[in-house]
């Protein structure tokens, strides 16, 4: 391509489309695809910030690191893998979630700098429909769910009644105290009787939200407002989302039931971080949330996924970024003839591991324990966060996505969190986080980093070739060349970009030392490429 760089506003709109047309990759079907036509477009095409992306098949280079998770948890997940006929890493973001939302919000850790870290994790899974996603998930959550069920058994018919006499009291009360503040004639006696009533009021409206709220551990597709009422009423206001197929949920999330084109995330970003706040209801009173603590497993369809990382409102609020997310890459197996069943003795020790984190943690949420890491342990995830640091300034391959990359090390300490109780079970809250455990969080949310990278390619990618547009546009009203030192000041080009868009589009855009002929000080150039 050649471009003449002198200053013509005639042929600014025609060479940009030529750049278009140039810079934009045709998508070609491989003769052999590894992966399903449906998944395509969650593979990138190309590399973006030193990543190779395109084929991510999990058979090649980056399996699941199973050897990292607990032995029971590895066997359980190597069991599911095989009897659901689905990838070990479909197998293990479910264990993964239902281990984190069995804890609530009864554990917590010291991670440093004042902060006190929750185990709740955001787990996105993505499979296409009919490749064994709802079987993993039956599976993983059965010992969650059996235990969920005598829950509600007993709120069903312990609970419920007792609220319903409660409240068939207070209205006969009210009707008592409506008549004998009617007859009462002294201020003083009349002042009692209100408070009396204000009380009544009080507690009524206490007993119609444990009326509204849902029972048990779990919830799915929700409202905002019914799952805020819903977290006032858990242990420690902790809650998981649960859905094997959250096309659903995320629906609601994007705002299904809001107005306009509002969505419900702001309320799921401070159950992420345990942060207060307030919920506004339609003719009822706010709920008011002082430790709002939500785990959340969504196993869900390419289309889903498209729409969340497509969506700037869940992006750019830092929902998105929270996320682990996994691309299964899962697709239809053939079934045995003889019916692979689960080992007893490992779906056992999966039981009593979950029974014991609800009753010793989830349970106990009003009064959590908080543990120490030892000093190792504290310094393997630190390097991990100084690390992802220098790769989010402005210097950095990942500067571009930098709300996400802001949350790897946090979610290390919060997987570490997870590990370290999957092993010692109820003993958890006796023991520091120890340095192995923490060096397998660390490359476990290393794993999910990387998957998180190759779903976000192909939007990066076209990020990119929006901004070289832009810089080719200003280059050509400067007569085809820029000081990088102009771009950054002038026109919000840092030079770390500049110099990435020429590694990326080297027919396009060079980078090129200018000396002047007077002396002065050698500049770093951009210019429009000569092809």
């Amino acid at each position: 391509m050649s471009l003449n760089t002198t200053q013509d506003p005639d042929t600014t709109t025609a060479a940009i489309n030529e750049l278009v047309r140039e810079i934009t990759p045709t998508a070609k079907t491989p003769e052999n695809p590894k992966t399903p036509l449906q998944n395509a477009s969650l593979q990138s095409i190309g590399s973006f910030g030193g990543i190779a992306v395109g084929d991510n098949d999990e058979s090649d280079s980056h399996p699941f690191p199973l050897d990292m998770l607990p032995d029971e948890v590895r066997k359980m997940a190597s069991e599911i893998s095989e009897v659901a006929l689905v990838p070990e890493s479909l197998a293990a973001i479910n264990l993964l979630g239902f281990l984190s939302s069995s804890l609530g919000g009864g554990l917590l850790i010291d991670s440093g700098g004042e902060r006190i870290t929750p185990a709740n994790l955001f787990f996105l899974g993505i499979a296409e429909s009919g490749t064994g996603k709802g079987r993993a998930f039956s599976i993983a959550s059965k010992p969650f769910r059996e235990i969920e069920a005598e829950e509600v058994d007993h709120w069903e018919s312990e609970t419920l009644p007792e609220i319903k006499k409660d409240l068939r009291l207070i209205e006969k009360d009210f009707r008592k105290l409506e008549k004998a503040i009617e007859k009462e004639s002294d201020s003083h006696s009349r002042e009692q009787v209100g408070r009396e009533i204000q009380e009544l009021e009080r507690r009524k409206a206490e007993l119609e939200k444990q009326l509204a709220s849902e029972a048990g551990f779990s919830v799915a597709d929700i409202t905002k407002e019914k799952l805020a009422v819903t977290l006032e009423q858990q242990p420690g206001q902790a809650l998981a989302s649960l859905s094997p197929e959250g096309r659903g949920v995320i629906d609601v999330l994007m705002g299904k039931y809001g107005k306009g084109n509002e969505s419900d995330e702001d309320l799921y970003l401070s159950s992420y971080s345990r942060e207060s706040v307030k919920v506004s209801r339609l003719s009822r009173p706010p709920v008011n949330l002082t430790t709002p603590c939500l785990s959340v497993l969504w196993l869900i369809q390419p289309d889903k996924a498209r729409r969340l990382t497509e969506s700037e409102a869940i992006t750019e609020s830092g929902l998105l970024p929270r996320f682990l997310v996994c691309d299964s890459k899962a697709e239809a197996m053939d079934e045995p003839e003889t019916p692979r069943s689960m080992d007893e003795q490992t779906a056992s020790h999966w039981t009593e591991l979950i029974r014991d984190l609800l009753e010793e943690f989830r349970a106990k949420g009003e009064t959590p324990v908080t543990i120490k890491a030892d000093d190792e342990a504290r310094a393997t995830i630190v390097a991990y966060q100084n690390a992802n640091n220098a790769r989010r300034r402005k210097s950095g391959d990942l500067q571009d996505i930098n709300s996400f990359v802001a949350r790897w090390a946090e979610n290390a300490w919060r997987m570490a969190l997870v590990i370290h109780a999957a092993k010692l079970g109820a003993d958890a809250g006796k023991r520091n986080l120890d340095t192995e455990t923490a060096r397998q969080a660390v490359e476990i949310v290393k794993w999910f980093s990387q998957q998180q990278l190759a779903i976000l390619a192909p939007q990066r990618s076209d990020r990119n070739r929006s901004r070289l547009m832009r810089l080719f546009s200003i280059l050509r009203d400067y007569k085809g060349a820029r000081s990088l030192r102009d771009l950054d000041k002038s026109h919000g080009f840092h030079k770390e970009e500049v110099r990435k868009l020429a590694d990326e589009f080297p027919a396009q855009i060079k980078i090129e030392r200018n000396k002047p002929e007077g002396g002065g000080r050698p500049s770093d150039v951009a210019i429009l490429a000569q092809g």
